[in-house]
This record gives structure tokens, C-alpha cells and sequence, in this order.
């Protein structure tokens, strides 16, 4: 038995609009800390963020886009509880903390590119097709079984190059990932971090900052931006 809808219908019922099903049995069993199912969650950034981080350096764009951080997180904690309720073992990765590089041991965009959620841009960023990468991700581990998606292993940026023009670190490297490709080839990280550090002592923020740029640049952020519903 799959457990898809009844996830799906869960996660929807609390405003999230994307959601995704892994296999991960091909991670490292450490990273995926020994589950072999993945769930990948998506909520989006609503309009008005995205435009205020277009204008700039922004504490209203700021103050939103923490909200939603931690909006996803408590979803993502509350979809671990709802499966272990079930019966099933499951590991939020909600509140996992970087460590010196920047780095967690199994991403959230990686569960989402397995999921079939997207493909990870230029900018680093998992681009949804509806959504672009305005959405914030969370994800779940899990023994709960699940028909999984394709994954998807290749960008499909081409030579668009609009987030790598309007980094203002300078930080984008114009490479086309794939499932092969390492973050080095895509992001200076350090870069990335420093303009973020310098907008956040802008709008004087003591627990972090946002840039955004590229994530508000991007043709798919665009699209979201001028839908008509």
C-alpha cells in the first residue's frame, strides 16, 4: 500500500501547494539516516515579497521571508508527528542546523530534485516549474511507503543568465547543474554570504539577513509574479 494521497491531502490541507515523493535508497545511508523515503515539501513566497526584494534592501522582505521559514518548518514538524501516528518511523529535517560550510547532511533541494520538484539553477536554488525558486522547501524522511517521482538530474537554465547578471556579489558562476555537479561549480558561497551579511547590517537585523536577488530575478519567479488567477 502507498501512502501518496493520504500525504498529499495532509500537507494540503495545511496551504501547501507542492509536494513531492522520493526514493532515496540511492543517498548515503548516513545522510538519509537510514529511511529510504523522502518527502519534499514546497510553500511560496507571496508576491508582494518577492517584489519588495526587487526594490532593494528590505526589513518588511526580510520579516516575510522568516515568517515562512518558519511557517514550512512547524508544517514539516507536524507532517513527522502525523506519520509517526500512522505507525511508520519518520525524521523531519525541519531544524537541522548548517554546519561551517554552509552545509547540511542531506539538503533539502536534493530530496526536491529526487522528488521530481524541480531542477537546481544557476542561482543555486531549486527552480519549481510553477514557482520558480520563490518557494521556501522543507523535507521529510520516512519508512512510509510511496510510489516515487522521476528524478530529475539536469538543469534546464540553458543560456538564460538573468540571476547570474543581477547577483549584486557577483557570487553565480553561469553553470548548468546536473546530478553530477558539485556546489562549488554553480555558487561562491563565501560571496553569497557577504552580501548577505552586508544587507542585513542595512536594515540592522541581529539573527541574519536575506539577499534574494536571484531568486527575484529569475524568468520562473516572473511568471509566478504576472499569473493571473
Amino acid at each position: 500500500m502507498y501512502y501518496n494521497a493520504l500525504m498529499e491531502e495532509f500537507f494540503h490541507s495545511l496551504g501547501i501547494p507542492l509536494v513531492g515523493f522520493a526514493d532515496l535508497s540511492h543517498i548515503n545511508e548516513d545522510a538519509r539516516r537510514g529511511f529510504r523515503y523522502g518527502i519534499s515539501i514546497a510553500l511560496p513566497h507571496y508576491k508582494d515579497t518577492i517584489k519588495k526584494i526587487l526594490e532593494g534592501s528590505s526589513l518588511e522582505a526580510f520579516n516575510a521571508v522568516n515568517a515562512r521559514n518558519k511557517e514550512i518548518k512547524e508544517i514539516a514538524a507536524k507532517g513527522e508527528e502525523f506519520i509517526v501516528a500512522k505507525g511508520f518511523r519518520a525524521f523531519s529535517q525541519a531544524y537541522i542546523k548548517r554546519d561551517e560550510k554552509y552545509e547540511t547532511p542531506l539538503p533539502h533541494k536534493t530530496v526536491a530534485t529526487a522528488a521530481g520538484m524541480g531542477f537546481i539553477g544557476k542561482s543555486s536554488a531549486l527552480i519549481t516549474k510553477k514557482y520558480g525558486p520563490a518557494v521556501r522547501l522543507s523535507s521529510i524522511l520516512t519508512d512510509m511507503p510511496f510510489e516515487t517521482a522521476q528524478p530529475i538530474i539536469k538543469s534546464h537554465c540553458g543560456n538564460c543568465r538573468r540571476c547570474v547578471d543581477a547577483c549584486p556579489a557577483g557570487a553565480l558562476l553561469d553553470h548548468n547543474w546536473s546530478i553530477a555537479s558539485a556546489r562549488t561549480d554553480i555558487i561562491d558561497i563565501g560571496s553569497c554570504n557577504g552580501e548577505i551579511s552586508r544587507r542585513g547590517k542595512v536594515y540592522n537585523t541581529t539573527g541574519g539577513a536575506i539577499c534574494g536577488v536571484c531568486i527575484a530575478a529569475c524568468r520562473y519567479s516572473q511568471n509566478y509574479l504576472t499569473e493571473i488567477r
